[in-house]
């Protein structure tokens, strides 16, 4: 990896886990689920909010270019993952 030097947004939990672990199972348990439950709780209202965002726009004249669309919106995040020190 090149540049500045990246950590997954998951990383600080892991001393959290291993001090919940050090006091019982159920506070390990409590904390995984707790964490799981909003990521994915966050993850699905950011998507709900983005469809419902695009839902807002007149898109009749761009769905016939959705494809190139896509496959622009791909090639262009391919190319920064390799171009950019990321």
């Amino acid at each position: 990896m090149r540049g500045k030097k990246q950590t997954a947004a998951c990383i600080p939990m892991i001393p959290l886990m291993i001090k919940a672990a050090e006091i019982n199972i159920f506070t390990l348990v409590l904390i995984t689920v707790n964490f799981s439950v909003f990521t994915v709780g966050t993850m699905l209202l950011m998507t709900l909010l983005g469809v419902k965002s695009i839902q807002l726009i007149k898109t009749d004249k761009l769905e016939r270019y959705s494809h190139l669309i896509a496959g622009s919106a791909v090639l262009v995040c391919g190319l920064a993952v390799l171009l950019l020190p990321i």
